[in-house]
């Protein structure tokens, strides 16, 4: 008798990409209301006495910078073992990460909708303890997953960090202010470039993993598209699939 593979629907799904691709955590509920733009927000070094903002504000301000300009990054990866991650975001085309390794595979993002490579999607449920094979014919399919996040779920920082004075440096010449989450299996330093609302590096640790990520290219012009509709189907027939 068979035994059929028990996958999550697209909500589990998020939180399955969450562990293994995101910088900070996916689901964290209501998002905070509107953040301080660069116009209204102190950065170090701006203004007559130079303060420095608080934790808080910083973030929020920073958050919604990187929301509303492109960039692109790249770096290490967490996920697989030997890996390599690149993303390019534009706030009107969306987002691409590309993952290159042993396991390799796309990520897009827009308007909410994740579209996630079959292959990789599978590869990183393996890791969970699922077991499945893609078919050949889904191999060049995206599986669709809906989130009240939003895209920069793939790059926001947690609002549960704190400064972490004693890791600042500088970094690509670019002075920087360390922000770390909470100690634990799964621990984030994000690195603030100063005056700016910039995020620049970002150092992971997942369960005895390391990864170095690196912000740049801020403002250029990228092309990216997301897969076409008949190339993509929902977590459900993703599930019926692998079963099948």
């Amino acid at each position: 008798m068979r035994t059929s593979t028990v996958l999550p629907r697209s909500a589990v799904a998020l939180t399955v990409l969450a562990a293994l691709f995101l910088t900070g955590c996916a689901e964290q509920g209501e998002r905070r209301p509107a953040s301080p733009t660069a116009s209204d927000t102190p950065t170090p070094g701006s203004g007559p006495a130079a303060a420095r903002p608080t934790a808080d504000v910083r973030i929020e301000a920073t958050n919604s910078s990187m929301l509303g300009q492109s960039f692109h990054a790249s770096g290490t990866t967490t996920a697989f073992p030997g890996a390599t991650q690149e993303t390019w975001s534009d706030p009107r085309q969306g987002l691409h990460m590309k993952v290159t390794g042993q396991v390799s595979g796309d990520i897009y993002c827009k308007d909410g909708t994740s579209y996630t490579s079959a292959p990789l999607l599978a590869a990183a449920l393996r890791q969970r303890g699922q077991s499945l094979t893609v078919p050949d014919r889904l191999l060049d399919t995206y599986v669709t997953s809906t989130t009240v996040s939003g895209c920069d779920m793939y790059y926001r920082i947690p609002e549960t960090v704190q400064a972490a004075p004693a890791q600042d440096r500088v970094i690509d010449g670019k002075r920087a202010s360390a922000f770390e989450t909470p100690a634990g299996s799964t621990q984030d330093v994000y690195f603030l470039e100063d005056g700016k609302l910039r995020l620049i590096q970002v150092e992971s640790s997942r369960a005895g993993r390391t990864s170095t990520t690196t912000y740049d290219a801020f403002g250029e012009k990228y092309s990216i598209e997301m897969p076409a509709a008949q190339k993509t189907m929902t977590m459900e027939q993703f599930r019926a699939a692998v079963n099948g």
